[in-house]
């Protein structure tokens, strides 16, 4: 959602409007001012302006990445085979997060720099706060993770990743990426939705095709076509 995301959007924005609309760095603002401004409730100027001001002036060194996908290997997989489910979900979002930064900068070193509720919620992983940082010190424990030397900083590097190998299947969207490594290696009660083609977990008996969001939205159809059929009866 653009409201928790709008210092990554306004960094997206700038580089496209800096590099591929050759906007001056004033123009620049006022774009992106505008856009947050009729997008975005809580988006307040004053507020933004020197971190917009700040993020404008680092775009102008780096222009928009296009990736299209992220190549995970088999010999990765074969790592995360050694760790308990729950893990190996977490570990496949945060090599697909390190792999996206390694994407955006040559020089990145497999670090990933995003929240942990992030990371756990791509994994599929719901747990709470104090639990997610003793999993992270699991998995630094077993050298598959590495954290920054800095002592307020929650960074880490993925150990696992591999830059070559032999190719197992492409990532090319962030959602549920838990739910996609699940499906991946197999498992049937990782569905398909037939409305909005996101994956969800059903683990309940007999046939089920749409996720719960969109379920709602059948069932609230199927509501009114009847009453509407009632009404006209």
């Amino acid at each position: 959602k653009i409201v928790q995301n709008i210092a990554y959007t306004a960094s997206v924005l700038a580089k496209y409007y800096l590099h591929d609309e050759l906007l001056t760095k004033g123009q620049t603002y006022q774009k992106i001012n505008e856009f947050f401004t009729e997008n975005v409730e809580e988006y307040n100027e004053a507020k933004w302006y020197d971190s917009l001001d700040h993020i404008i002036h680092k775009a102008r060194k780096y222009e928009l990445v296009d990736i299209s996908a992220l190549q995970i290997y088999a010999e990765e997989l074969e790592i995360l085979a050694s760790y308990s489910p729950r893990q190996q979900r977490i570990l496949f979002s945060s090599l697909c997060y390190a792999k996206y930064y390694n994407s955006l900068n040559p020089h990145n070193n497999n670090w990933v720099n995003t929240p942990y509720k992030q990371i756990f919620t791509s994994a599929n992983v719901r747990i709470k706060t104090d639990d997610q940082y003793k999993i992270i010190g699991e998995l630094v424990r077993s050298d598959a993770l590495s954290l920054s030397k800095k002592v307020d900083n929650l960074n880490y590097s993925v150990n696992i990743l591999q830059d070559t190998g032999t190719p197992a299947f492409q990532v090319t969207c962030f959602d549920n990426l838990g739910y996609q490594y699940m499906k991946h290696l197999g498992d049937k009660t990782i569905k398909c939705c037939k409305l909005c083609g996101g994956l969800f977990r059903y683990t309940g008996k007999g046939p089920r095709q749409y996720c719960d969001p969109c379920r709602k939205i059948k069932l609230t159809e199927r509501y009114a076509k009847y009453y509407r059929k009632k009404r006209n009866s």
